[in-house]
């Protein structure tokens, strides 16, 4: 694993290598967002600062529910919901939250696209030579149609997971939500992120199909 990767402890509250603060509530980074989808991510940090299985449980049962949006987790997520139904955005509070109850460490500004990156690198051989199943996996995810990309964030979260890379889950909340506007300006900024901080040699360079999406 590269000297950057977000290594981390699985208990709350502790630091990666870096000096990253992972996993609990009170020490996410101050934000001058102050909305309800803070306060959602606020809430889930309090359920694993309590140790609350329970309710952990509940929320990681969506990732079985066809729907996506299990009924035990229900009573942790629907308070936070925006007022105007919205089934995409619904979906993604639920994905989110459920993502989170298998892996609640923290690492404030890694996207989607920073952590496939720290993956990435962490699997190329010893002699640098990229790894073509990650970056495919990683161009999956940017050609995906939004409501299409749930089953591509679970993948990229579950490779974040056993890889040790923590994620910003605000960050991905927010992201999630924006994965519609018609500029894509989510899907550039994963890609910038990906690309835009790797070596620049012969196999970490995108194809012109890559990038002209």
């Amino acid at each position: 694993m590269t000297d950057d990767s977000t290594k981390t402890n699985s208990g709350p509250g502790s630091l990666s290598p870096n000096g990253e603060r992972v996993g609990v509530r009170g020490q996410l980074p101050t934000t001058s967002r102050d909305d309800g989808l803070h306060a959602f991510v606020e809430h889930l940090y309090e359920l694993a600062e309590r140790e609350d299985r329970g309710a952990l449980a509940a929320l990681r049962r969506s990732l079985q529910d066809p729907t996506g949006m299990s009924a035990a987790a229900c009573p942790y997520v629907v308070p936070f919901l925006p007022r105007e139904p919205d089934l995409y955005r619904e979906r993604a509070y639920f994905l989110v939250a459920a993502l989170f109850a298998l892996d609640g460490r923290h690492a404030t500004g890694v996207s989607l696209g920073d952590a496939y990156r720290r993956i990435h690198d962490a699997a190329r051989s010893a002699d640098g030579t990229d790894n073509p199943s990650i970056r495919a996996r990683f161009v999956a995810l940017l050609d995906a149609h939004p409501e299409d990309a749930g089953e591509h964030v679970r993948h990229a979260a579950s490779l974040a997971r056993a890889k040790e890379v923590a994620l910003d889950w605000e960050q991905l909340l927010r992201d999630l939500l924006s994965l519609r506007h018609p500029d894509r300006w989510v899907q550039r900024q994963w890609a910038r992120d990906f690309w835009g901080r790797t070596s620049t040699d012969e196999g970490s360079t995108p194809s012109l199909a890559e990038v002209n999406r």
